[in-house]
């Protein structure tokens, strides 16, 4: 424990903080290999789990949700389309994304006509749109 003077209204208070040690992105990951269960399969290949708000911030990100790509099938649209492990998925078209069950029904939806699922990604503190094309 740290002891720590914090001045407020123009009172110093003395407060007892506790150091925590900070996960690094490839530990959380490592985890996530180990648990075995994906958090969510979608029908483009790919396991997703929400985005957390520290990552969001950590990422400089204004929206704070999305979807990160935990793994990716090869053999699947995702990945042929060029999204990567670790990728965020914000929005599909102009629509937030706020969770995996969402994302989905809108790719069931989508799947029910022919045409390309719009999808706004975030990598290495870029954002680009990726088209996939589904359906029909």
């Amino acid at each position: 424990p740290v002891r720590a003077e914090i001045w407020r209204d123009g009172k110093a208070i003395t407060k007892t903080i506790k150091r925590a040690e900070r996960e690094t992105d490839q530990a959380a990951a490592g985890k996530q290999e180990k648990n075995d269960k994906p958090d969510t399969e979608s029908a483009l290949g790919m396991q997703l789990r929400p985005l957390t708000e520290q990552e969001a911030t950590r990422l400089r990100l204004d929206n704070k949700s999305g979807l990160v790509i935990l793994q990716l099938d090869s053999s699947k649209l995702a990945a042929q389309a060029g999204l990567q492990r670790g990728d965020v998925i914000l929005a599909i078209g102009r629509k937030p994304v706020k969770s995996v069950e969402d994302f989905n029904k809108e790719v069931r939806a989508m799947s029910k006509k022919q045409g390309a699922l719009m999808l706004q990604i975030f990598r290495n503190g870029q954002q680009f749109i990726r088209s996939i094309e589904i359906g029909g």
